[in-house]
């Protein structure tokens, strides 16, 4: 059976000789006989997103995390539920920064805003722990809240939530862009 029997035709620009029939690297396949070529266009796509998903399969295999993967500023903002002194339930919204050192200590500085309109400014030294699936902790040194989170995006974003101290609360932080 010749390579024609099976719709393979050369690549227009490579000449045809008989021995080249059985290189289908060199050959260009088709649709049963009676059907147009697969176009130029149509391999350069199917080239391209196989190129994709290579590179993506090959992104998500990185090194191991560890507390030097979080080194810098990050601008926050947070949202969920406070219990004031009282023990009731307010809702408030904060936004502000977090510096980690990559040693295992930080500060976060960020302004609360509550739902009866009260704004109060707030800082905290913090220690954490970076695992090395890029999960971390952090805990305020000053109350003992704590928080669990996941650093996403190459380092640039890292996304959280409190797992003692409030009963709700959930942050997202980017890094911040340094002048070089």
């Amino acid at each position: 059976m010749s390579g024609s029997d099976w719709g393979v035709t050369a690549a227009p620009w490579r000449r045809v000789t008989p021995e080249w029939n059985n290189l289908p690297v060199l050959m260009e396949l088709t649709q049963p006989v009676g059907r147009e070529t697969m176009s130029a266009f149509k391999w350069k796509t199917l080239v391209g997103v196989s190129a994709v998903l290579l590179s993506i399969g090959m992104s998500t295999y990185a090194a191991p995390c560890t507390n030097a993967s979080l080194i810098g500023s990050y601008g926050i903002q947070e949202q969920g539920m406070h219990t004031d002194s009282a023990g009731v339930f307010s809702e408030f919204r904060s936004i502000g920064t977090i510096s980690f050192n990559g040693q295992g200590a930080g500060t976060k500085n960020d302004t609360l805003w509550f739902l009866d309109f009260t704004v109060s400014p707030s800082q905290n030294t913090v220690t954490y722990v970076v695992r090395s699936d890029c999960r971390f902790t952090f805990t305020y040194d000053s109350n003992g809240e704590s928080f669990e989170g996941v650093i996403v995006a190459n380092g640039t974003k890292l996304l959280y939530m409190e797992t003692s101290g409030d009963p709700v609360r959930n942050g997202q932080a980017e890094k911040i862009k340094t002048q070089q």
